[in-house]
């Protein structure tokens, strides 16, 4: 009997618990990253990456097929955009700094973004792999502020037939380590194209870029 009463008053308990105990939601916030005044394009921006500052969370920036222009047409000038925010992703702007072609019929191929732990001014260092058009090789790029409209600095590049092209950051002893991971030679161009390449000091003037080649193993 005592078993049966401990039953009865703990399933009381759980029930008044749950009924009592309101449900806990995450909470989501979407917010669109297209500015206002770009409200009139017409083309996809499709395939988006986004990254954060890990040492101010408010600063932000994303990624897509974005033209420079509202309706998909031959580039218009040089650079393609960017998305960028500096309060947490509750506004976005574009800054153009993302080297292209003028007359190219695309702004870029695959890109994706990185900060670095290396703070220069007010924000940190912002490294970026592409497909650049309208040739589609695979370059990274550094920016020492995202937010400013200042063409990006080459630091690498591969040509015949590169595709997908992942970049990562980091900082350790004061040196900005830079890795990009992409598909080098697809097509029977290479046997194996899992390639790397990387900096273990990519913020001075003129990096070094190594390169890991995951080569055909022995028959």
């Amino acid at each position: 009997m005592n078993r049966i009463h401990d039953i009865l008053a703990h399933t009381l308990i759980v029930g008044l618990a749950a009924v009592s105990m309101p449900a806990l939601h995450a909470q989501v916030t979407l917010v669109n990253m297209v500015p206002q005044s770009r409200s009139g394009e017409t083309t996809q921006d499709s395939e988006p990456a986004i990254a954060v500052n890990p040492s101010n969370r408010s600063q932000l920036v994303g990624s897509a097929f974005t033209w420079d222009n509202l309706n998909g047409s031959p580039m218009t000038g040089n650079a393609a955009p960017i998305y960028v925010s500096t309060d947490g992703g509750q506004n976005w702007s574009l800054v153009y700094s993302v080297p292209s072609t003028i007359g190219a019929q695309f702004p870029t191929g695959d890109i994706t973004m990185r900060f670095s732990g290396t703070t220069v001014g007010t924000t940190n260092t912002l490294y970026t792999g592409i497909l650049h058009a309208p040739d589609f090789s695979m370059r990274v790029y550094r920016a020492a502020d995202y937010r400013l409209n200042t063409l990006m600095t080459q630091l690498d590049s591969r040509t015949n037939n590169v595709d997908q092209p992942h970049v990562n950051a980091a900082t350790d002893t004061g040196k900005d380590r830079v890795y990009v991971g992409f598909n080098n030679g697809y097509g029977g161009v290479a046997p194996q194209t899992a390639t790397l390449d990387f900096s273990v000091n990519a913020g001075i003037a003129v990096p070094v870029t190594q390169h890991f080649l995951d080569t055909a193993p022995a028959a």
